[in-house]
Formats: C-alpha cells, structure tokens, sequence
C-alpha cells in the first residue's frame, strides 16, 4: 500500500511540474468600433487573466470602469445605465478553454496558433464565442494575442435612442498578455 501511494505521489508531482499556470493582472482589451461619425475606441489595462498549460483552462476578468476612452463623455455614456451600467455590472468576463492546447510547446520558442472557445459575459448575459489566437514562447516567457468581433445587441447593448452612425452594432475586441509563471 505504501508503495502504491508513493508511486501516485511521484505521478502527482510529475504532472505538476509539467502543468504551469500562467497569469497577469496586467493583461490588456482594446475596444473598437467604427461608425458614419467617428471611430469609437477604448482600453483596459487592467485585465486580470489566467492561463493553464496542460487544461488550456483560460480565465479573464475586465472592470467595465478601467476602460479608458480619449473623450471624457463618451467614458461617461461608456459606464451609463443605457449602455454598459457598469454601477450593475461592474465587470465582463471570460471563461473558457484553448481546444487545441496540446500543440502549443510551452517550452519551446515559438508563435503558436490556438483556438479558443467558451463563455463570455457582458452586462450579466453570457454568450459562448470562438475565437483564434497566438500563444508566443520567447525563452520562457509567454505571451497572447487575439482579436474577434461580437454583435453589440447579443449582450444587450442596444441604448434607447441611438442610430446606428452613433454606435456601431458591431465591436471587435483585441485582448493581449505577458504571463507571469505561477505554480
């Protein structure tokens, strides 16, 4: 018996040496839009975001306040009840997994494709995405990028009042990270 328990605990410590969790609170979101009017883009520098080597687990959590806008009124409309009320929903978040997680080599440098799906969540209504991505290995560092499109109005987004040359109905996202190596 001893010896069986041994055994699961150098299996046990094996797998964890091979399974890293990589996580930022620094991670980045940039959003976009382009109207009649004028493009709409905004930033958050805030993004706390977690990534597991052997699951593909990917985690992130965006406060709707850290979006910064260049136009001070449009962060203010941004943040208002008709538009993300953020008072209500201070946060949008992702859940999901990397599906092709065994051909990323963690340990190998190198830009690898990687596809990503799961559960996002906006304003409290969450909505399953796909999504490509690139995973980059630079001598142990690790980092992500991606850019995808969702439909304003799937979140309930849809202010009372505005035309479409004021915001546009869709919105492409970009979400980048530098990990840092958590055990």
């Amino acid at each position: 018996m001893k010896r069986v328990i041994f055994i699961l605990l150098l299996i046990g410590a094996t797998l964890n040496s091979w399974s890293q969790t990589y996580s930022t609170k620094k991670g980045f979101i940039r959003f976009f839009s382009s109207t009649l009017v004028k493009d709409i883009k905004a930033d958050n520098n805030e993004v706390v975001n977690s990534l597991n080597s052997v699951t593909g687990e990917l985690l992130f959590n965006a406060s709707i306040k850290a979006f910064s806008f260049e136009n001070k009124t449009m962060q203010k409309h941004f943040n208002d009840p008709a538009y993300m009320d953020s008072d209500v929903h201070p946060n949008a978040s992702f859940k999901g997994n990397i599906t092709n997680i065994k051909a990323i080599n963690f340990k190998a440098n190198g830009t690898y494709p990687a596809y990503v799906s799961g559960d996002l969540t906006i304003k409290g209504i969450t909505k399953k995405i796909t999504a490509t991505c690139t995973i980059t290995v630079n001598n142990g560092a690790i980092s992500s990028n991606a850019v995808f499109k969702i439909q304003r109005e799937d979140f309930g987004i849809n202010p009372a009042g505005m035309s479409i040359t004021k915001i546009a109905k869709e919105i492409e996202i970009t979400v980048q990270n530098s990990y840092e190596t958590v055990q």
